[in-house]
């Protein structure tokens, strides 16, 4: 944001950090305060609980940058969004940490994904250690770790927002004063991220961000309608740290600002600097109502996308509601990896509410099923919401056009990724005699289910009992509500047996809705069953944003004596038919399956 509307970064006085050096260097007991702290009423902690807390989570995080852009990745493609929480610069990082992650852990029972911090206004290489202190407990507690860098000005020493004499072709110009100044200013940083290098800390790194907005020396103000300076600084520093310096430790975020065709602002691409030297792109989003204007051109360029900065711009009061934000998050740009808020800080004497913690549903954010905490990640697997195994969430595209619910296999079903139905739920069955898998996609009105079975005895003969037959039923809880009993409103069992038309529906189930439809078709060695089930059913509304409980189970026939097997998606033990609280979590994504007009 610019400086005038977003003050992120109260700077210190000389005479402040002489105190706070002192304060460091008191017993480990000493109270310490965030610089940009809260009001008096809100957490004020001792700095030795950093080290006296992260000791619970067992396992260090050691793991290489490849190992953590592969698990970024893999969240792109599902509900999977981690939260972060940049917590300040300078010796206010110790505090800042156990203000905005370790307190509301506290209270949620959840710690933040992603810890950030900022190298601004930190000129002090010996003291690096002290600033990297809460990055290196938070990556030893399984956690991820970034670093922005809002570098001072080369010319003049002023700040990141001061434009004064900026030329950014005279950095790269090593006989120039502000070129000796920038190697400086490269030095220091380097030496911070090589202290975390020595730790076994990756770093994504996030420098000279927001360069497409007219704030920052580095930004679009300097050279508008030219993207070259900017790209060959980025370079040289991607370069400089990594090859002069031996830096293996990085992945690049490239941030840039909300485009929406402001004239004082250039596209969110236009200064991109090319894919080899940049790991992940993303947007800094302030605003009410999580407008990212440039989101698709970002994903076009074939990185995971994340929200490197997000926040109300005006509901700063800590009426802000955190599920309103990530509800809009997760509809409307869901393939974003991760998320990040700012820490607080007093503007004319008036503390500005941008953290998870000081903002409304803190704890029911962290909670999330889709949201990722420190403890759902494995940099060891490719997560889904969660952190998960991939086949523990349903994920259900929008499909254009939609299937027709006639048991056949449309053409459209084969860009739709298939789960296996795999869980042993009942009986002993080899993988001879049963298996399965589904695909699901929606459209404007429905949600369409392709179940394939491959059972090698296909029986239909118990009459009422359709259950004891080979069949398919499908489990829904449209309002996520729950619980050890179905509630009579909008929790379902809906049965589908082979070889009959009617769908059926189980003794605790609502009542069979309108509009439910089923095409099936029977092959040599098993039979396909193609289900409609009307958006109503699923409770697909602005409350849930799409997300509903969800599970599939195949019945298995062998003898005509009843149900002899049972396989489920989801569900471990064959309680489903009573119990909504075991069933799996489904979302309906923004994301699109399109069939190709014939020409």
């Amino acid at each position: 944001m610019k400086k005038e509307s977003l003050n992120k970064y109260p700077l210190f006085s000389g005479l402040a950090v002489l105190v706070l050096l002192a304060l460091c260097l008191m017993a480990c007991t000493t109270e310490m305060v965030l610089a940009e702290a809260a009001p008096t009423n809100r957490f004020e902690v001792s700095a030795d609980r950093i080290s006296a807390e992260t000791h619970s989570y067992a396992a260090a995080n050691n793991r290489s940058p490849q190992d953590v852009l592969n698990w970024l990745t893999a969240q792109k493609d599902s509900c999977a969004m981690m939260a972060g929480q940049h917590i300040g610069h300078g010796y206010g990082t110790t505090a800042g940490y156990n203000d905005l992650v370790l307190e509301l852990e506290r209270q949620s029972g959840r710690r933040m994904g992603l810890v950030e911090a900022d190298y601004f206004d930190w000129d002090y290489a010996e003291d690096v250690v002290a600033f990297n202190q809460p990055l290196k407990e938070h990556w030893n507690a399984g956690g991820l770790v970034g670093l922005s860098w809002s570098a001072p000005n080369p010319w003049t020493g002023g700040d990141a927002w001061d434009q004064s004499n900026a030329n950014l072709n005279q950095l790269l110009d090593p006989n120039s004063a502000a070129g000796q100044q920038w190697l400086r200013q490269l030095d220091f940083a380097a030496s911070g991220l090589a202290d975390l290098q020595d730790a076994g800390v990756v770093v994504l790194f996030r420098p000279l961000h927001e360069m497409n907005g007219d704030w920052f020396w580095w930004g679009a103000n300097i050279h508008f309608n030219d993207s070259a300076p900017y790209e060959r600084l980025w370079r040289h520093m991607h370069q400089y740290f990594t090859q002069t310096k031996g830096l293996d430790n990085l992945l690049w975020v490239y941030a840039a600002s909300p485009y929406a065709g402001q004239s004082w602002k250039k596209p969110v691409d236009f200064y991109y600097p090319g894919g080899d030297v940049v790991d992940i792109v993303a947007l800094d989003v302030y605003d009410d109502n999580v407008s990212a204007d440039g989101y698709e051109e970002l994903l076009a360029l074939g990185k995971p996308f994340a929200f490197a900065e997000i926040g109300p711009l005006n509901s700063r009061d800590g009426s802000y509601d955190n599920l309103f934000m990530l509800q809009q998050m997760l509809s409307r740009y869901p393939e974003a990896v991760y998320f990040l808020t700012w820490h607080g800080w007093m503007e004319n004497g008036v503390y500005q509410h941008l953290p998870v913690a000081h903002n409304q549903n803190a704890s029911e954010l962290m909670n999330h099923e889709c949201v990722t905490t420190l403890d759902e990640i494995d940099l060891g697997s490719s997560p889904s919401s969660g952190g998960g195994a991939q086949n523990d969430r349903l994920l259900i595209p929008y499909a254009v056009p939609a299937p027709v619910v006639d048991g056949a296999l449309d053409e459209i079903w084969g860009n739709v990724t298939p789960y296996p139905i795999q869980q042993q739920i009942l009986g002993s069955q080899g993988a001879g005699d049963l298996a399965a898998q589904y695909r699901a996609v929606y459209d404007r009105t429905s949600v369409y289910l392709l179940v394939e079975v491959q059972d090698d005895v296909l029986q239909n003969d118990s009459a009422d009992d359709w259950w004891d037959d080979d069949g398919i039923e499908v489990y829904i809880d449209a309002d996520l509500s729950g619980g050890g009993n179905y509630d009579g409103q909008n929790d379902y069992l809906l049965g589908f047996r082979l070889n009959d038309g009617q769908p059926r529906i189980g003794g605790a189930s609502a009542d069979l809705p309108a509009g439910v439809q089923l095409g099936q078709t029977a092959f040599n060695g098993g039979y396909r069953m193609e289900i409609k089930i009307p958006l109503a059913v699923m409770g697909y509304d602005a409350a849930n944003a799409g997300r509903f409980g969800f599970d599939i189970h195949i019945n298995d026939d062998d003898d005509g004596n009843g149900r002899d097997g049972k396989l489920s998606w989801f569900a471990t033990t064959d309680n489903s038919w009573q119990r909504p609280d075991a069933f799996g979590p489904a979302l309906l994504m923004d994301k699109a399956v399109y069939l190709p007009a014939v020409r």
